[in-house]
């Protein structure tokens, strides 16, 4: 009985039985957690350690790459994942990447460029940016391979950070507008945004201030809160949106190649700011305004304890908000209607100031928040053990001494799906997937067809990884990223404090999309036929109980420390009583439900098949009669083409005999009939000109009788002799004319 009460979360070997049970069991998944990029540190992690860092990630991934990060000897283990899943000599091969200039801070984060070329280590007191190797060889590996490499590192503003011990760095990102990827947005805990050129790290390039900055900032005055801080109103978080255009600006015009990034800021009590970034020929120009109104308004700002803030780059900009108690908010940036109080723009009172360099425009806000929902994620598996005994006093007494811790949520995109993000604490990994985000990116931008979107579609939050099951054998999570090579596939890799690797695939949770939204213009014209209909009510059907067999929670998998793998059987029971309780409600409940609805279709199904089986008897003896009246009408048929063959014949019978009494005259006939006609047309045209000439003669000759007197005229013998050789000719020739054209006349008959 008491081995039966005995639960073990411990990873034995490679991975876990709720593990295997989505890859096969020769992945590369099962052999990264026995990789030596963790064995190299596994023994470090064993020895007690006087501080322990709740908010940090030493993991971080690119084109297949895993990038780990040694605080204790300051550098960067990395393993290729393709070469694990390739399974060559090189699989369980790891490098380490020196610093040139090591940082002499404590590393929480790690943050790759665009490009991956650059890779920022980030710390509370300063940033470290390190340039990458190139790949080469066989294995594509750094520098051939190399176990050690030396890497060219800078740190950024180092003696600012160094020198002012009390100013934090909250935030750090990649400037994406830059082609180079050299210009890093560092957040600060003095209500500032440094920007800075990795190239020049020594001084920032401009400085933002986002919010009261206090007078003393230069002072090292430790254990001082100032009212901002106690009001909450530091900003502790930004994130990029998508690229707008330089037209946003109200006073500077940028060139057609600037481009300007929509910046949202979140401060610690819920209020979002926003701001205009653009990068101009090395110089920052920006535009920063007011508070954003949040609508439906509530009283308690939806939240004093916000932690993270994440934009998608869609249209209109959709922002995830996330407190410390494990509450999202998805608000929809829109344009705003109303003038409201808190769209204003900032007094000067409130410490906003432009730097003297840059160019900085106070303008009223345009846009709005509106809540679209709220998520809460279970930060522990006592909380999935509350949900689950609801209605038990004495575990809600039991517990409630729980209810107050608290995490940092960071959020984290998944670049390999549009619509889905991470939750990240020391506790445990959530994924939040909403299906809604496609849906109204169409409803929005479609111009061409009308495009409906369902506003009572809510997100999917699915708990992959707990790390604390329960209080006395809690374990940390330190590291977390995300594989995003295709060749990989998707798959979270997490490590804990133990240096213990947790790997989870992703490919199950990739969900089809919602069915996209039929036009109703398109469905006026476009009329389907059956079989269309056919399919198309069929994948309604599919959708459907995809909808209902949809969970809304999930068994997370366990991991606790090693040191407390025994538990109670109380702690036993619960989380058996827990897990059944979700078993029951998100599975077996709903293949109920789903029974349910298959079984109303096979109803509806076998009632349209008794009608359908009703007509087709009806239809089969229509087509016998169909048959018959065939037959009937193909005798008719055959009558009726007999009798027109003999029409036919007949009648080319009389087109032969009207054919053959035809006149038919020969080639030389038709010839010599042309000839005549033209001989005729000549002869009308010659009588002509011979009787013009008549008449001309006998003009000239009346003429001529009373002016003209009669001379004696002479003739040689030689002209005498030449013009009686050419009338005799002529003579002969008209003799000749008229004989051809007797004998002609006599031939024709005329």
């Amino acid at each position: 009985m008491a081995a039966a009460t005995e639960l073990s979360f411990r990873n034995k070997s490679s991975n876990s039985l709720a593990n295997d049970s989505d890859r096969s069991p020769l992945s590369w998944e099962s052999f990264l957690p026995n990789h030596a990029i963790f064995k190299a540190l596994e023994k470090r992690a064993k020895l007690p350690r006087e501080e322990v860092y709740l908010d940090k990630n030493v993991l971080a991934e690119m084109h297949g790459d895993l990038f780990l990060w040694d605080d204790d000897w300051k550098q960067i283990h990395v393993a290729n994942l393709k070469n694990l899943k390739a399974k060559n000599e090189r699989s369980s091969k790891l490098q380490t990447l020196l610093c040139t200039s090591p940082p002499l801070f404590n590393i929480n984060k790690m943050v790759f460029s665009e490009t991956g070329a650059y890779l920022a280590l980030i710390g509370q007191h300063g940033v470290c940016v390190v340039e990458l190797p190139q790949k080469r060889g066989k294995f594509t590996q750094f520098e051939h391979g190399k176990e050690k490499i030396n890497c060219r590192s800078v740190n950024v503003d180092e003696h600012f950070f160094t020198c002012h011990q009390t100013i934090t760095i909250f935030e750090t990102k990649w400037f994406p507008g830059c082609r180079d990827d050299i210009h890093l947005v560092i957040l600060t805990s003095d209500n500032q945004i440094r920007l800075y050129n990795i190239t020049k790290p020594l001084s920032p390039l401009d400085i933002i201030s986002v919010g009261s900055v206090p007078p003393d900032q230069n002072l090292c005055c430790p254990g001082k809160t100032t009212f901002a801080e106690a009001f909450g109103e530091i900003v502790i978080s930004f994130d990029f949106a998508g690229s707008v255009n330089t037209k946003s600006f109200s006073k500077v015009r940028g060139s057609s190649d600037d481009v300007v990034y929509p910046v949202f800021l979140l401060r610690e009590n819920g209020d979002v700011l926003y701001m205009l970034l653009m990068l101009s020929t090395n110089r920052f120009f920006y535009e920063l305004q007011g508070c954003l109104p949040v609508y439906p308004p509530a009283e308690d700002n939806y939240g004093v304890d916000s932690c993270d803030i994440l934009c998608f780059p869609t249209n209109p900009v959709v922002v995830a908000i996330t407190t410390c108690s494990g509450v999202i908010y998805h608000c929809i940036v829109l344009d705003s209607e109303e003038e409201d109080v808190f769209s204003k723009p900032f007094d000067e009172s409130d410490g906003v100031s432009s730097h003297a360099d840059s160019v900085f425009s106070q303008s009223a806000s345009t846009q709005s928040l509106y809540v679209y929902e709220c998520m809460e994620l279970a930060l522990s598996a006592n909380s999935e053990q509350e949900k689950s005994f609801e209605d038990t006093d004495k575990f809600a007494t039991e517990t409630f001494e729980n209810k107050d811790e608290t995490y940092t949520v960071k959020l984290f995109k998944d670049d390999t799906s549009g619509n889905r993000y991470h939750c990240f604490h020391p506790a445990g990994i959530h994924t939040v997937t909403l299906p809604w985000l496609r849906n109204l990116h169409q409803f929005c931008n479609e111009t061409e067809r009308v495009v409906s979107f369902d506003s009572n579609e809510n997100g999917i939050v699915q708990h992959l990884i707990c790390t604390n099951p329960v209080p006395s054998s809690s374990v940390n999570l330190i590291g977390f990223t995300v594989v995003c090579d295709w060749e990989l596939g998707a798959t979270i890799v997490a490590l804990t404090d133990a240096m213990e690797c947790i790997t989870k695939s992703l490919k199950f949770l990739n969900r089809p999309p919602s069915p996209s939204p039929i036009s109703e213009e398109s469905g006026l014209n476009d009329i389907p036929n059956d079989s269309s209909e056919r399919l198309s009510s069929g994948g309604e059907f599919g959708n459907r109980i995809k909808q209902v067999l949809r969970r809304d929670t999930s068994n997370p998998l366990l991991r606790s420390s090693s040191e407390n793998t025994n538990l109670s059987p109380k702690d036993c029971f619960q989380f058996l009583t827990a897990a059944t309780h979700t078993f029951r409600v998100e599975y077996i409940n709903r293949q109920k439900l789903a029974q349910e609805e298959i079984e109303r279709r096979l109803d509806i199904l076998g009632r349209q098949s008794d009608k359908q089986t009703e007509d087709l008897i009806y239809l089969n003896e229509e087509k016998g009669s169909l048959q018959e009246r065939m037959e009937m009408l193909a005798e008719k048929y055959e009558d009726t083409k007999d009798r027109q063959e003999l029409i036919l014949k007949r009648i080319e019978n009389v087109l032969e005999f009207i054919q053959s009494r035809q006149p038919v005259l020969s080639h030389a006939e038709i010839r010599m009939k042309q000839e005549l006609q033209e001989m005729a047309k000549n002869i009308k045209i010659f009588q002509k000109s011979f009787d013009q000439l008549q008449q001309k003669r006998k003009y000239l000759g009346r003429k001529e009788e009373g002016s003209w007197k009669p001379k004696a005229r002479t003739l040689s013998a030689s002209h005498q002799t030449q013009l009686t050789s050419l009338l005799k000719e002529e003579s002969d020739c008209i003799h000749n004319l008229v004989k051809e054209v007797r004998d002609l006349k006599l031939q024709v008959g005329f």
